[in-house]
């Protein structure tokens, strides 16, 4: 009975052996096989480049202009202000019709303040990892806010990179993949592939995160830079917001980006 149970369980190991190998070889496949010849890799690093260098002299900015929350049941639309401090530092007011203040958010590095003026709930965080989700439902970074808002793109980590045709024709796409977790970003090019005008973020399961649309590009002192960014993901979630003034490189402090409890001033 003792060599039988051992027979099984030497038949197990090498089943779950082979399963193993064999979704290895999948996830290799599916990371490898089928990339386009060096040539396309190359472009695809040069343009990473590319984004890599714009607008990289603007630091600092403030926003005004339109916000709108939508999802299959609800839709809220709101005055917006913010500013930010490349890389990681982020704030957004949200007002109401009167234009007194709804909503303060703000991210500082690793710290996350969220202030409702309306119940004056109020949540400060110590999160490395912070995301905008409390206030956009999109598990979109704070760094990659701020890129968006400065006209840059955010690049995830990557071991590959290539450039393949669109599949509606209209464009490329440049494809950043890590080796065992698959694609990880595309970045969607007009037919010239100078212009970025959609961006898709996966997560490590190679489910959409979000997607990011660069709407109407607008020049402001020389800066390049969407007059709308629309962010969603498969759920309808959605966030809208439309630039109406934009200031670059404008004076900020590390002290605008810490909220206060309610009654608190410093």
């Amino acid at each position: 009975m003792a060599t039988i149970r051992l027979k099984k369980l030497v038949f197990c190991l090498l089943g779950l052996f082979c399963f193993m190998i064999q979704s290895c070889s999948s996830i290799h496949k599916n990371s490898i096989s089928g990339l386009p010849d060096p040539a396309s890799q190359d472009e695809s690093r040069s343009i990473l480049a590319s984004i890599r260098e714009k607008n990289n002299s603007l630091r600092t900015f403030k926003g005004i202009g339109k916000i709108e929350l939508k999802n299959k049941k609800d839709s809220f639309i709101s005055r917006t202000a913010w500013m930010g401090s490349y890389p990681d530092r982020f704030r957004i007011e949200i007002f109401g019709i009167a234009g007194q203040p709804l909503i303060s958010l703000s991210a500082d590095q690793d710290n996350l303040f969220l202030l409702s003026h309306t119940d004056s709930n109020y949540i400060h965080r110590d999160d490395p990892a912070s995301t905008l989700e409390e206030l956009l439902s999109l598990p979109v970074k704070v760094e990659d806010a701020v890129e968006f808002l400065t006209g840059r793109i955010p690049i995830r980590e990557h071991a590959t990179s290539y450039i393949e045709k669109s599949d509606s024709g209209d464009g490329f796409i440049l494809i950043l993949e890590e080796n065992w977790t698959g694609i990880t970003e595309k970045i969607y090019l007009d037919e010239k592939k100078t212009r970025i005008y959609k961006v898709e973020m996966f997560g490590i399961t190679g489910a959409l995160n979000y997607r990011a649309e660069l709407l109407d590009e607008i020049q402001v002192d020389g800066f390049r830079l969407p007059s709308h960014l629309v962010l969603s993901n498969e759920n309808g979630e959605t966030f809208k917001l439309r630039i109406d003034r934009y200031f670059a490189n404008t004076p900020v402090t590390p002290s605008m980006f810490t909220i206060h409890p309610p009654g608190v001033t410093k």
